[in-house]
């Protein structure tokens, strides 16, 4: 799906990089296999998998109960936080995660992602609006244009985006995120 920096499709070139490749081809290379890559959608990669379109999955797919009664995981090479809201900047409603929990706060998470499944588990009440897709920064770019009061994403992700707004949005629980 492409999530920085474990993988990454150029769009110019169609070349694949990232640390996640890098991994992939460090076990693959004296094997002598060769990779085929496959895209597939967050809210489509466990079924695209069970139904054999690929043989595995390269990118950080956090672990879960629900999903790990399907499929195998390997050992994690990779620990982050989740669960971390994006608000616009100065924005003062919120103090801790149950504050939404509200439904008039509308909430953006990403189709898919184990935000979705950490919010439906948390915040039974929000307000939640999906938005489908691979690229996360859409779901947190709803806070920047007024359709949603909060976005929730991974930290990393999150991390990326205050980069390129960091006089529009805010991160609360950055440092202490809700889940992990």
């Amino acid at each position: 799906a492409g999530y920085l920096p474990f993988l990454r499709r150029d769009p110019n070139t169609g070349v694949i990089s990232g640390y996640s490749v890098d991994l992939l081809k460090a076990i693959t290379d004296p094997l002598g296999v060769t990779i085929e890559w496959k895209e597939t959608t967050w809210d489509n990669m466990k079924q695209d998998l069970l139904l054999g379109k690929f043989d595995i999955m390269v990118e950080p797919i956090f672990y879960t109960i629900p999903r790990a009664t399907q499929v195998g995981y390997t050992r994690p090479y990779a620990y982050f936080g989740f669960g971390v809201p994006v608000v616009r900047k100065g924005e003062n409603r919120f103090r801790r995660i149950e504050d939404f929990n509200d439904p008039k706060v509308k909430l953006a998470v990403t189709q898919g992602v184990t935000d979705q499944e950490f919010v439906a588990r948390k915040l039974p009440n929000a307000n939640i609006k999906l938005i489908p897709g691979n690229d996360i920064s859409i779901t947190l770019t709803e806070v920047l244009v007024g359709k949603a009061d909060a976005a929730i994403a991974d930290v990393p992700t999150v991390l990326q985006f205050l980069k390129v707004h960091p006089n529009e949005v805010e991160a609360l629980f950055l440092d202490n995120p809700p889940a992990i």
